[in-house]
């Protein structure tokens, strides 16, 4: 296998026990990008095989995986079935050693280690309303990222559903799906899943439902 970057995920640092360490193991599909590796993979016959470590030298430039612009928009419109915490919740959470009293919730695109976040939003009866596009900065709705030109090595487009510092509920897309879809992906309802890393909710309660589009391209 000739050089090619490998994405890592797992629970999201500072997680450990529990199901975070599943994640970390690799038993169960992580819920938080935790870096890269550049690696390349050569099966030679040998006599007398060794488990040791080989100073392979440098990696000749132009064997590095090539890189270009990508362009990435993120609309935000809705979200649907969304947990309303209140007191009781965070004197649930307090004893858990988690205190956070904020009842606005927000949305957060990662890819790789940049960031992307939405305007913070009251909950209503289970929904939030937000209609905005997400991008680096308040009036830039394009995300600009310099990555592998081959897709299937870029990090995976994480979306978060935020209360404070907290990541409640996420939903995991492949870059590679983002970029098949093309700049008309229309909205569509997405379910989200518990982060049961960070286990901010209680066996009972849903995680949530967001109303997006996530669209990319080549930027030229």
């Amino acid at each position: 296998m000739p050089p090619r970057w490998m994405n890592f995920y797992g629970a999201p640092i500072g997680c450990q026990k529990g199901y975070a360490s599943s994640m970390n193991r690799g038993y169960v599909p992580g819920s938080f990008y935790r870096g890269r590796a550049l690696v390349a993979v050569d099966i030679a016959d040998e006599d007398e095989p060794k488990a040791e470590a080989v100073d392979v030298g440098g990696l000749d430039p132009e064997l590095r995986p090539k890189e270009e612009a990508w362009i990435l928009q993120f609309d935000l419109y809705e979200g649907s079935e969304i947990v309303e915490f209140d007191a009781l919740d965070n004197i649930s959470g307090a004893l858990k050693g988690n205190l956070n009293t904020t009842k606005e919730m927000h949305v957060e695109l990662h890819v790789g280690a940049f960031i992307a976040t939405s305007s913070k939003q009251a909950v209503k009866n289970g929904r939030c309303f937000w209609n905005e596009g997400v991008g680096p900065k308040k009036g830039e709705t394009d995300i600009r990222l310099v990555l592998p030109s081959d897709v299937s090595q870029c990090p995976d487009v994480m979306i978060y559903l935020c209360r404070g510092k907290d990541r409640v509920s996420f939903k995991r897309i492949p870059f590679e799906t983002v970029i098949e879809d093309g700049w008309l992906t229309p909205p569509r309802w997405v379910r989200l899943q518990e982060d049961k890393a960070t286990d901010r909710l209680d066996e009972d309660v849903f995680p949530g439902s967001l109303l997006f589009a996530v669209r990319g391209g080549k930027a030229f």
